[in-house]
């Protein structure tokens, strides 16, 4: 819900399918700092009276608004996107000390309706403390029995590398550069004179079925347009005319919506990207010696690792594989020292050492003696007798 700290109590709200959307900040606009190109006191007054939110389109409107077979507005192209509206409220602690509150409406920057807030009637409903509540959901076009409305959808803009036509794509990006965008200018007027025509023009929104120019979108992140249902007989409703008090370019807040879809937040940085899960290897017990220790020494991939990059699971399974692989490294220095090969308490057979320098036998018992053998010196060890299930004795 967008609301100008300046004046609470007056708010703006895009609506789908009868839920708030997601809004977002806009970084990008500060009141307080103006941006290059701001000269005129009147576009000052207007920056500093903006309020400029983004907001999130359903992951429902994400299909194609063209890939449906048919073409034209109001067809089943049309019905793949979900329908939106625009909820004004108005309620304390705004203090309304004009005749009426005006809401001059657009979409993709064209004039969509306007609605009155009329004093009485704010009064009124907030003695009961009711807000003053106004919904629009589409352009209104006709007067009397003759009226009929074509809802909001959002659409998913098509683009197209086809066209060439320097004068086209110029055109299109004219016309792109307001696409995705919802303005409501609030003002305060008069209490002015009942009756007028409808300003909603539906022959300038954008057709189901119509493909943009690549080069029209060059970096812009625009995912959606509006696009128009099929007209239905509606009740037009009270129109007024009135004239500003303050002028048309000195309005009372100006809300400001851009509505993208969540891939393109993610791209302009206004959603965080969601990170890539770390890969979590298999549990010890499911894996033999070689397998551990080709985790850890398994090429050039692993020698930046970097043990605070882990999860604590992680580390503890590193932890592990260290330490299985210390228990597998007892040699250390020209120190070779027999292991004890017992079986269910039978005797420990001897095994043969033979020093290749000097070809010698020496018989060892399994009491765990060891054999100095010189630095460098390579030795050679016979197991072969000592092979599970021989009970042949040793000869002494």
């Amino acid at each position: 819900m967008a609301i100008l700290d300046i004046c609470p109590g007056i708010t703006v709200e895009i609506l789908s399918n009868g839920n708030p959307l997601n809004e977002y900040a806009d970084t990008d606009h500060y009141r307080t700092k103006l941006p290059a190109g701001i000269v005129s006191e009147a576009e000052k007054y207007q920056h500093s009276r903006m309020v400029s939110t983004y907001v999130c389109i359903p992951s429902s409107a994400l299909p194609s608004a063209s890939s449906a077979p048919s073409s034209g507005p109001g067809t089943a192209a049309q019905k793949l996107a979900p329908k939106f509206a625009i909820r004004m409220t108005v309620s304390p602690p705004y203090r309304m000390d004009t005749a009426k509150l005006r809401f001059d409406l657009a979409v993709d920057g064209i004039p969509v309706w306007t609605s009155h807030c009329a004093r009485p009637d704010y009064n009124k409903l907030a003695r009961t403390k009711t807000p003053w509540v106004e919904d629009v959901e589409g352009v209104k076009e006709g007067k009397g029995r003759g009226c009929t409305m074509r809802a909001f959808r959002f659409g998913k803009l098509d683009t197209t590398s086809e066209v060439d036509s320097s004068v086209m794509i110029k055109r299109q990006r004219m016309r792109m550069s307001k696409v995705g965008t919802i303005t409501i200018h609030v003002h305060r007027v008069n209490y002015g004179k009942r009756g007028g025509g409808t300003i909603g023009n539906a022959r300038h929104f954008l057709r189901g079925d119509e493909a943009i120019a690549e080069k029209a979108l060059k970096g812009e992140s625009k995912s959606h347009g509006t696009v128009l249902g099929k007209a239905q007989k509606a009740t037009r409703g009270p129109v007024w005319t009135t004239d500003y008090k303050d002028g048309k370019e000195r309005p009372l807040i100006i809300f400001s919506f851009l509505y993208r879809s969540e891939e393109a937040l993610k791209h302009l940085l206004i959603i965080p990207r969601t990170p890539s899960p770390l890969p979590v290897p298999p549990a010890t017990s499911d894996m033999s010696d070689a397998e551990s220790g080709s985790m850890l020494v398994s090429g050039e991939e692993n020698l930046d690792l970097n043990p605070s990059d882990l999860t604590p699971a992680q580390q503890r399974e590193l932890a592990v594989l260290v330490a299985k692989m210390k228990r597998g490294n007892k040699s250390v220095g020209g120190n070779v020292k027999t292991e004890r090969i017992g079986k269910r308490g039978k005797r420990t057979k001897a095994m043969k050492v033979k020093s290749e320098s000097s070809g010698r036998d020496d018989r060892l018992s399994g009491r765990g003696r060891s054999v100095n053998v010189p630095a460098g010196e390579k030795i050679e060890i016979d197991l072969t007798g000592v092979a599970d299930g021989d009970e042949d004795e040793d000869n002494d």
